[in-house]
């Protein structure tokens, strides 16, 4: 009974909490504080479709927070408020950090370190942990770098957007940058089968892809690679600012109108990087897909958007990897419980299992990749 309470007392806070991103959006509107033409189009598609239907209270009352950040500040000064809700972390405990451990438990600190850096919008307490954490972090993904990620990756500047940033060994650091990384060493099982860390071309889907960060780890380090992003605003315009700086020469495409398979297969076959929402994922055809990718996103999902995309996931795709807490309940959702190890995430009985396994970090994470068959 008391469990019961407990949840019911968990759903009326939610409810109090939760924000319409439609009405606030149409707020904004009104008091003509939306002045940047792509944040329009960007929304405002997104808000008239289908897909609107498919987002999760949690990430309504997300979008809100991060509409209000980004009138304040512009994009180019985000920090820590918006790429926390992505996956930077401020905090550590045992659980979390238990398999990274191990690696570097006899390892010594760096010797240039602003180990005590006070970050914008961060306590004391909450920026030590991060510069802990990420100094933890670094000395892992430095160690485990056998194919030289880090060399190539760290020249980026797109890994220092949105991000708090240590100083270490006189390099700027962002986990942005050593999550991304790791997460790459973690697909090692999937990334060798499905031809990923080969040069040859492919197409790849990533689904809800936050602010860009995978998309471009893999573009860097993986060439003659097509990358679908399905997300939602305000994530996809984040990652579709990010993108557009890191990759000049790139043909990156907003395709938030297209309405049918042959259209959106031409506006795929035409640029390198194309941005859809959710629903759009029906007009792609059977197996043009060569790997769906989704870190850190699915476990924030309504049972029946999950379901959503596993059905067309089915249809499109020859192989998908996805990185999940091992158990969670989605915030405003009513007994929305998710758990790798029974059938929340609607895994279709046919795929062929190919790994299945704890996180190296977040250690309460974990990675499972399959063959669609």
């Amino acid at each position: 009974m008391s469990t019961i309470l407990n949840y019911l007392k968990i759903a009326i806070k939610d409810q109090i909490n939760y924000k319409n991103f439609n009405k606030y959006w149409t707020n904004l509107i009104k008091e003509n504080k939306i002045k940047d033409k792509n944040l329009h189009f960007f929304i405002d598609k997104y808000i008239n479709s289908e897909s609107y239907k498919y987002t999760s209270k949690f990430w309504s009352t997300r979008n809100c927070k991060h509409l209000e950040l980004l009138i304040k500040t512009g994009v180019e000064n985000l920090d820590h408020e918006v790429s926390s809700d992505y996956f930077t972390w401020d905090n550590f405990y045992n659980s979390r950090i238990k398999n990274i451990i191990p690696h570097v438990e006899n390892e010594k600190i760096f010797e240039k370190i602003n180990i005590f850096k006070i970050h914008k919008n961060m306590d004391n307490f909450k920026s030590l942990q991060h510069n802990l954490l990420t100094s933890l972090l670094f000395k892992f993904m430095k160690k485990k770098d056998e194919y030289k990620y880090y060399q190539t990756l760290s020249q980026k500047k797109s890994f220092l957007l949105y991000n708090p940033i240590i100083e270490i060994d006189n390099i700027n650091i962002s986990q942005d940058l050593i999550n991304s990384i790791i997460d790459i060493y973690e697909m090692e099982k999937i990334k060798k089968i499905s031809g990923l860390n080969t040069s040859q071309n492919q197409v790849i889907l990533e689904i809800g892809a936050g602010n860009g960060r995978m998309a471009d780890a893999i573009l860097s380090l993986f060439k003659n690679k097509k990358y679908i992003i399905c997300d939602i605003p305000l994530a996809s315009y984040f990652a579709f600012y990010r993108l557009n700086k890191s990759f000049i020469n790139k043909k990156i495409l907003c395709a938030f109108d297209i309405s049918n398979e042959n259209d959106l297969e031409k506006k795929i076959n035409d640029n390198d990087i194309i941005f859809i929402l959710p629903h759009q994922i029906r007009f792609l055809r059977k197996n043009l897909v060569d790997i769906t990718l989704a870190f850190d996103c699915m476990h924030e999902m309504d049972k029946k958007t999950i379901e959503f995309y596993m059905k067309n996931i089915n249809n499109f795709s020859k192989y998908f990897f996805m990185k999940v807490w091992e158990k969670t309940k989605v915030p405003y959702s009513l007994f929305n419980f998710l758990n790798v190890h029974n059938n929340s995430y609607f895994i279709n009985k046919n795929w062929e299992l190919i790994e299945k396994e704890n996180s190296l970090f977040p250690s309460n994470f974990f990675n499972l990749s399959f063959k669609i068959k």
